[in-house]
């Protein structure tokens, strides 16, 4: 058991530690061992609160090994359980003859234990426990010092697991959003409308060359303006795309005669020839993916497709590099 000096300094090394430790794991090796040597234990154990298995889980022990791995305590079990259901500490000198002693800690050599609950704004997270091996009377003080370094401990564990949450969950997020980024690849690749080539011996079309045939294949006269809107580039994209495709055959562009400013694209032959070769490549590739798909699950598959387009129609209008990319 510490002196009066020691356990201020323990206490003190505590409080400072906490302030910038990040890591719950580390943490809670770090409040067990300080545990048991403010209290002269044999034993200390850290346990944490897990609401998604309603289950206190084994955080940390000290020495190592004093706890089995994986250890964990349902509300109410032993000391820790009780401690953690009623929010109160839980002080047993005798363990084997307290009525609510659990076989397995008596069956290691548990001789007395102090359990004292981790609150955090009023609500229970954890729990820290001491132990020796042979029956004990606790004083107050020790209860009083576990009390202090559990009020030091609590608020600290709750603000680095919420900070491995976070890192946790950006690093799902940034998991998520590359698989993702692969998949989108993997099918533009699949239906090759980055560069198709559907004669077998043509040209190959850009992604938005293909996307502004497609637009103008009704027969529908567009001026450059409402094109740009359609396929969200911008206005000075849609005009160097036209005077490339006015160049590869596939379109005309004619002034407005009713206003000089606008400039009208129309697709010529070859580009209403080129437009149908694309529509039936495309429709043969989606008829081959979806055959493959098994017809029970059709349905969900064009659903997410379709939560997908809306989610891009949300982005922000594509510069110039990203619509030129592809050629």
């Amino acid at each position: 058991m510490s002196t009066s000096h020691d356990t201020f300094r323990l206490l003190y090394e505590v409080a400072v530690a906490t302030s910038g430790v990040l890591e719950p794991e580390r943490l809670a090796q770090l409040a067990v061992e300080r545990s048991r040597q403010l209290t002269g234990a044999d034993s200390t154990l850290l346990f944490w609160w897990v609401p998604e298995r309603e289950l206190l889980v084994l955080m940390a022990c000290d020495p190592p090994g004093s706890a089995p791995h994986g250890c964990t305590r349902g509300r109410g079990d032993g000391a820790v359980g009780i401690a953690f259901e009623t929010g109160s500490p839980q002080v047993i000198e005798d363990y084997t003859t307290w009525p609510e002693a659990l076989p397995s800690a008596a069956d290691r050599g548990i001789g007395a234990a102090m359990a004292v609950p981790l609150f955090v704004g009023g609500r229970g997270e954890g729990v820290i426990c001491v132990r020796r091996c042979v029956p004990t009377r606790w004083s107050e003080r020790q209860l009083e010092t576990l009390s202090l370094l559990a009020s030091l401990v609590a608020p600290a564990m709750t603000a680095a697991r919420i900070h491995a949450d976070l890192e946790a969950s950006e690093e799902s997020f940034r998991a998520v959003y590359a698989d993702a980024q692969d998949q989108l690849l993997a099918l533009v690749r699949e239906f090759g409308v980055h560069r198709t080539d559907p004669t077998g011996g043509g040209e190959p079309v850009s992604m938005s060359e293909h996307q502004a045939l497609m637009e103008l294949s009704s027969g529908e006269e567009l001026s450059q303006t409402a094109l740009a809107v359609r396929l969200r580039l911008e206005k000075s994209t849609i005009s160097r795309l036209a005077v490339q495709m006015e160049g590869r055959g596939w379109l005309e562009r004619n002034r407005d005669t009713a206003d000089a400013r606008l400039v009208r694209l129309r697709l010529t032959p070859r580009g209403r020839a080129l437009a149908r070769d694309l529509s039936a490549f495309r429709a043969s590739k989606l008829q081959g993916m979806l055959s493959a798909i098994p017809e029970a699950d059709r349905e969900s598959v064009l659903q997410a497709l379709k939560v997908v387009i809306r989610a891009l129609n949300r982005g922000p209008v594509r510069d110039e590099d990203e619509a030129s990319g592809a050629g």
